[in-house]
């Protein structure tokens, strides 16, 4: 059943009429991934995984260049107790990339618009790096629905930080070429590890790499954005898991935003929920017990 739609939570541009929904057996059928099931919005085709049972849900968004599966570790974690849906967003993975603008706006409106489809609300969503701003971006848009946001070393700056979020982006997408290609070659992506098994349920395909000229669109649009004054406007509970390398101002964000805890994990580097996956998902264990709890139970007895 669908749960009752927040205060100002109108379902985005699109709307819900042209949606379609395929099943497992017509993803089959059609050569997809078994895996995988997909929504249509407005002609573009979304591929998403949606497994587990269990409140609250985590909605799991990829980075620049990669797709569900760089949240494999994540995934296969957190459904033991919730219910736990990853998305390919549009020019990304399995789902459509049509030639367009892809903006950080535009996708949290085709996240809010799959968690209407799906019935999933208040979750709490968790972005790597340009995950991380679509995160925020969607709690910002839509303040009723998440109830957290969890970003993995995502790029938090303020429009005059361009150089530093461009070099960040440019990293994200070389990097999951280059930490898979490692991967395939030894095992060994850096000087840290993954374990055998998380090599092989989240190796991607090269068709899951985004064309350049979505990455290019990217890269452009989200330049602009400002990463802090969308943190100074987050009112939910916001855990930033921090890699060491310098995506944002740490001190002022927790300066602004009382609701920020901040973690950091040992010995990684960008991609630190597939290196070292433990340290990240103890990190958000602990906040979904803590800090999202209490923003639930408040919600529920307001």
């Amino acid at each position: 059943m669908r749960p009752s739609t927040p205060s100002g939570y109108n379902a985005p541009s699109g709307g819900i009429r042209g949606s379609h929904r395929t099943s497992e057996a017509e993803t089959n059928s059609a050569g997809g991934d078994a895996d995988m099931d997909q929504l249509t919005r407005d002609g573009v085709t979304l591929f998403y995984q949606d497994v587990g049972k269990g409140a609250p849900p985590l909605l799991l968004v990829h980075g620049l260049g990669g797709d569900h599966t760089c949240l494999a570790p994540q995934l296969e974690h957190f459904r033991r107790h919730h219910r736990v849906v990853a998305v390919d967003l549009r020019g990304h993975g399995q789902s459509d990339k049509p030639r367009q603008d892809y903006t950080i706006a535009g996708y949290a409106d085709d996240l809010v618009w799959l968690c209407y489809e799906l019935g999933v609300y208040r979750p709490v969503v968790v972005g790597h790096g340009l995950g991380g701003m679509v995160a925020l971006a969607t709690a910002a848009s839509h303040p009723d629905l998440p109830a957290g946001v969890v970003m993995l070393d995502s790029p938090i700056l303020p429009p005059g930080g361009t150089i530093t979020v461009r070099r960040s982006l440019s990293e994200e997408k070389r990097g999951v070429r280059d930490f898979w290609d490692a991967l395939a070659q030894d095992g060994e992506p850096s000087s840290h590890s993954c374990n055998e098994s998380t090599q092989q349920e989240a190796l991607p395909s090269t068709q899951a790499l985004s064309p350049e000229y979505v990455k290019e669109s990217v890269q452009q649009q989200v330049a602009f954005w400002d990463g802090v004054a969308a943190v100074a406007a987050c009112k939910l509970p916001l855990l930033y898991i921090d890699a060491g390398t310098p995506n944002a101002d740490l001190s002022l964000l927790q300066s602004i935003c009382p609701r920020l805890v901040i973690g950091r994990t040992v010995c990684t580097g960008h991609f630190l929920q597939l290196e070292a996956p433990e340290q990240v998902n103890a990190m958000i264990d602990r906040f979904l017990s803590v800090m999202v709890s209490q923003e639930v139970s408040a919600v529920w007895n307001a």
